[in-house]
């Protein structure tokens, strides 16, 4: 199976500088040239004031990015979506739940629920929303018209540890599956993956990532440690990562990938970057080695 890389350089929905640098080191590797077969690139408008009010330049990149992704499904491709802040996560999952319906389930692996909206976020930054929007949860502009919403049985957690008490609020009134990070730490991590596969019900998945919901002292260069905000300090181990991905893939379909969050300005010496390249690599090996059922397409 062809796998087609999205670059989406996205930093608006985080206000912080770097994160819409994280293609550059991977252009440079020649990455992209021995494992993918086109490069697609999204564009973003950068602005010198990265507040709420370019919400607007946010929903129309993600739409872009939406169909590129629904044009890859159409060729029967696998669609990498590279950040950039998790903004990025909210167009290749909406384009996954109009190709797949109720038969794709979104695996948010991350620290946080990304499920404030407007009004419920403390830092108004928008790579704290995707989930919400992908529900339906915030007002206009935030909002995917014509794509159904995303139900709370297609949505499922794992490795939260960052969190306000809205969030979890909804997660839990909403009976919306999620696996934290304390109660991988306490299962074990085969409980953990025997976890996910009883609370998985759909044929297919698409997955979320963001780096970090690694451990600090295992992968660092991630916009929430610029300023040491809305992070635990906790996370789980690369390794640990790999196993979860690794069962993913053997498991269900997975139709599609983000990868985000990683912000090459905070990488000394390149050093998780190195990281970037091993969870790339293994994913592409998981893409090739379990290709997903084209026939529904």
């Amino acid at each position: 199976m062809n796998i087609q890389l999205i670059n989406f350089p996205m930093k608006l929905g985080c206000h912080t500088e770097g994160a819409d640098q994280s293609f550059l080191p991977l252009q440079e590797s020649e990455w992209c040239t021995h494992h993918t077969s086109h490069v697609h690139h999204v564009p973003v408008n950068s602005y010198p004031d990265l507040h709420l009010e370019h919400d607007q330049t946010i929903m129309n990149a993600i739409l872009y990015h939406q169909d590129i992704v629904k044009e890859v499904y159409k060729n029967h491709h696998f669609p990498l979506s590279y950040g950039g802040d998790h903004t990025c996560g909210v167009g290749g999952s909406s384009a996954s739940l109009s190709t797949f319906q109720d038969d794709v389930t979104i695996v948010w692996l991350d620290a946080h629920a990304d499920s404030h909206t407007q009004f419920s976020s403390p830092s108004k930054h928008i790579h704290g929303m995707p989930c919400a929007i992908l529900q339906g949860l915030c007002d206009e502009p935030l909002r995917l018209n014509h794509v159904t919403p995303l139900s709370s049985n297609r949505l499922v957690y794992i490795g939260l540890n960052s969190y306000e008490t809205s969030e979890i609020k909804h997660i839990q009134e909403h009976h919306i599956a999620h696996l934290p990070l304390a109660d991988i730490q306490s299962m074990g991590l085969q409980a953990s993956l025997d976890w996910i596969s009883e609370n998985i019900k759909t044929k297919y998945i698409y997955l979320s990532f963001d780096f970090d919901v690694c451990h600090p002292n295992e992968f660092f260069a991630v916009n929430v440690n610029k300023n040491s905000k809305y992070t635990s300090g906790q996370g789980l181990k690369l390794q640990e990562v790999l196993h979860i991905m690794t069962h993913l893939f053997k498991t269900f379909q997975c139709v599609g990938c983000d990868v985000v969050e990683y912000n090459p300005t905070l990488d000394t010496h390149q050093h998780d970057f190195k990281k970037v390249l091993i969870t790339l690599d293994h994913l592409v090996s998981l893409i090739k080695e379990n290709p997903y059922d084209t026939t529904s397409l």
